[in-house]
């Protein structure tokens, strides 16, 4: 997984299960300017997380520089310090969803073209001209068929 880009958003990690809301500031305020911060409770059997949004991303890239991996004054164990994804933007996934792009290039859209897909017109939809190994009924094949033909 890529890095997220330098903010004054940080990610927290590995923080003791019983850290309040005022802990978590109060910790954090040693080392910047604390703005927001939000305690996020454990997963299944996991540790807290929170976010915590500094004045500059100066100040939010010392704390990552600085404490990932290390212990923060008043804490028991080393956390995890990261810069934080962008709000919604927690992955890629199978489609982009900005823009409209999702599984092909440009405007396209699973094999469509123009933005057409899944119902466009002609050639641009799974309705539309195929080229496949049935016959429409028009045309002259050259299958065997049952009818009555000339028997040796």
């Amino acid at each position: 997984m890529a890095a997220a880009p330098p903010s004054d958003n940080v990610f927290i990690g590995d923080l003791p299960v019983d850290l309040s809301k005022e802990d978590c500031e109060a910790v954090f305020a040693q080392y910047g300017t604390v703005t927001s911060c939000r305690v996020n409770p454990p997963k299944a059997g996991g540790k807290a997380s929170a976010l915590v949004r500094f004045a500059s991303v100066e100040e939010a890239t010392w704390v990552i520089e600085n404490l990932n991996g290390n212990l923060a004054e008043g804490l028991e164990e080393p956390i995890v310090a990261r810069f934080a994804n962008a709000p919604g933007g927690g992955g890629k996934g199978w489609g982009d969803s900005q823009g409209g792009k999702s599984w092909g290039k440009g405007d396209q859209s699973w094999g469509g073209k123009g933005g057409k897909s899944w119902g466009g017109k002609g050639d641009e939809s799974w309705g539309g001209k195929r080229s496949e190994p049935y016959s429409s009924g028009k045309g002259k094949g050259k299958g065997k068929g049952k009818g009555k033909g000339k028997g040796k």
